[in-house]
């Protein structure tokens, strides 16, 4: 008798034996399991991750039943930073950079294994530059300027370009003192960057007469 199952589940499997003065029936319980197929993981975005810095994967599989799951982080050079039998991952790696991340996943008929290179890096905030002025009521050529933003982060590197001159003025700072030489509208420019991925923003100053 070759039969094949179309789900997996739990299936009641009967055999009657019959002759001409008795019969007998003898029965078990099959588990049918589903070979694991198409493994691997995405962003899990149901739970509190901080975007970038965390490690917050959920695993995917196109078939598969009764699934347990293992998770390896290992750095660049392979060493394992962590482990843990669990559905998801949620690590919050040592320092930015970027890991290997393994999923295995295993069960009575299959086992599966899915790894990526995944990037951990400091979150770059929406920000906006703020013009401080000090005592005059707007900036004023030969005038002290102080340019900051109104969100910073001690991770992040700051640097600021100045159009009013030539060459163009470079400074690295989340707070810079600025002042300009001569009215004008010049070109404010900061560039944020966390060591993997750079913002920039901008802004029009106009600076009036002393």
């Amino acid at each position: 008798f070759i039969h094949t199952f179309t789900e997996a589940d739990r299936h009641l499997v009967s055999l009657t034996a019959v002759n001409d003065v008795d019969s007998k029936t003898t029965s078990t319980y099959l588990t049918i399991q589903e070979v694991i197929t198409h493994l691997h993981f995405t962003i899990d975005r149901k739970i509190s991750c901080e975007p970038g810095r965390m490690l917050c994967y959920k695993p995917q599989q196109a078939t598969g039943s009764n699934v347990s799951y293992d998770w390896q982080v290992q750095s660049e050079s392979g060493s394992l930073l962590f482990s843990s039998p669990a559905v998801n991952l949620n690590y919050t790696p040592p320092k930015t950079g970027y890991y290997n991340v393994i999923l295995v996943a295993t069960n009575k008929v299959s086992k599966q294994t899915f790894q990526k290179k995944v990037l951990s890096e400091a979150v770059i905030p929406e920000a906006q530059i703020i013009v401080d002025t000090g005592s005059e009521p707007f900036v004023t050529a030969q005038h002290p300027v102080k340019f900051t933003l109104d969100n910073v982060s001690p991770e992040l590197n700051y640097e600021w370009s100045f159009y009013d001159t030539r060459p163009i003025m470079l400074h690295n700072g989340s707070l810079v003192m600025r002042h300009f030489e001569k009215s004008g509208t010049f070109l404010v420019k900061v560039t944020i960057s966390n060591g993997f991925t750079d913002v920039a923003l901008s802004k029009e100053v106009v600076v009036h007469k002393q």
